[in-house]
């Protein structure tokens, strides 16, 4: 998905796990519901029929990877869950 993000393309995906958190609540991607077949075909459809809400959520996309997902933070944070520090 971040890949996906970061490149600039659209994101359907579906709201289970950590899903929520990476697609900040969905505001970067179409959210679909788990077991759902007809709601990912609609959101899919969506992406196509509905260019200008999918070119926000693409700009935005790539935004938000760019703030929240760059190595050094990922690293540091994950450093944080672990009890460890970043060298200096």
């Amino acid at each position: 998905m971040l890949e996906a993000m970061a490149i600039g393309r659209p994101l359907v995906a579906t709201n289970v796990g950590p899903v929520a958190e990476v697609t900040d609540n969905g505001r970067v991607a179409r959210m679909t519901r788990m077991g759902d077949p007809e709601d990912l075909a609609d959101q899919i459809l969506d992406v196509e029929t509905n260019w200008t809400r999918t070119r926000a959520q693409v700009d935005s996309a790539r935004a938000w990877t760019e703030q929240k997902f760059v190595p050094c933070r990922m690293v540091t944070e994950y450093m944080g869950c672990l009890g460890l520090e970043m060298p200096e």
